[in-house]
């Protein structure tokens, strides 16, 4: 009775497990059928995870460890140089080495994407879109993605600039600058106008003279120089210059006529009724001519026949004798 007892509890384990073991199985396909509705591996069935009923192959070893298809689908379970989702979509065991895709065709004819922009080398390049027939593969020549172009720096606005130094202040009270760099390299465009002028004070420059002209030479002076003025100047506005203003002259004297005299005194009256003085000095001093009066009219009186006549200031001891017709010096009326 008990051993019958203990072969029946076996038998009822036995038939639970198997039971239990059934339902996992049913349940994974299903799930796996839902993850990939259109793919014919869910034919294998069992065998899709198993190699026997409990015993798991490669792909349901790696399903068990999380219980999620989509995981596991770039993985390649059974090793044959297919991942997962690859077998999937072709219909073969994921699971099962000997069952694997078949080679694909290699490709024959291609779509591609439009060619890029030209780049800095003077490249493009464009990619494959498509590729036939379906499920080929391979790639077109390399020639064939990429192309020559003429490349085209893109035009990019200035948004910082370095200036020179301010010109000197102009005559209409503005000075400028020009811009030195421009950032980012390569940038097109240029700073507002009213960065590039400014107000100032202009201050006319100092040109010294050139040329001149002149006024007519003074009348030479008694230090023996002549002077003159400058009439006019060029260039216009000009200061200063070397301009010849003197020059050495030989000063002659005015001649300046004599306006008044003293004189010596009167001579003895002569024999023609005239008596002569002398001038002793004339003004203004250094004066020439004028019109002295050096000769007069008197009435001559001959002198007494015998008797010697003075003819001079006694003093000067003069005579005339009259009879010996003779002048006598230093005697008296009476010899």
């Amino acid at each position: 009775m008990k051993k019958r007892l203990i072969i029946t509890l076996l038998a009822t384990i036995f038939i639970m497990g198997t039971l239990s073991s059934s339902y996992a199985v049913s349940s994974y396909l299903s799930s796996f059928s839902s993850t990939y509705p259109a793919s014919g591996s869910s034919s294998f069935s069992c065998s899709l995870c198993h190699t026997n009923v409990p015993t798991r192959n490669a792909y349901g070893a790696a399903y068990g460890s999380g219980h999620n298809f989509n995981t596991i689908a770039s993985q390649d379970s059974d090793g044959d140089g297919f991942t997962n989702l690859a077998e999937i979509t072709a219909g073969t065991n994921p699971g099962d080495a000997a069952s694997k895709p078949a080679a694909p065709a290699a490709c024959t004819s291609y779509t591609y994407s439009a060619w890029s922009a030209c780049q800095a080398n003077n490249t493009q390049t464009r990619t494959v879109a498509t590729k036939s027939p379906a499920g080929c593969t391979g790639n077109p020549a390399a020639s064939l993605l990429t192309q020559a172009c003429v490349y085209v720096p893109p035009v990019t606005a200035c948004t910082s600039y370095t200036y020179s130094a301010w010109s000197a202040c102009q005559a209409n009270n503005t000075q400028t600058r020009t811009v030195a760099t421009k950032s980012p390299a390569g940038c097109t465009g240029n700073p507002a106008a009213s960065l590039l002028t400014q107000a100032c004070v202009y201050v006319p420059p100092v040109t010294a003279c050139t040329s001149f002209t002149y006024s007519g030479w003074s009348a030479c002076q008694t230090n023996n120089t002549q002077t003159r003025s400058v009439v006019s100047s060029l260039p216009a506005g000009c200061t200063g210059g070397t301009p010849l203003l003197t020059q050495i002259c030989n000063y002659v004297p005015p001649v300046t006529a004599c306006t008044s005299f003293t004189y010596s005194g009167w001579s003895a009256c002569q024999a023609n009724n005239t008596q002569t003085r002398s001038v002793v000095s004339s003004l203004p001093a250094g004066c020439t001519g004028g019109t002295p009066l050096t000769s007069q009219a008197c009435n001559y009186v001959p002198p007494t026949p015998g008797n010697p006549r003075l003819i001079s200031p006694a003093s000067s001891g003069l005579y005339w004798d009259n009879v010996n017709q003779v002048m006598i010096i230093g005697g008296t009326a009476g010899d």
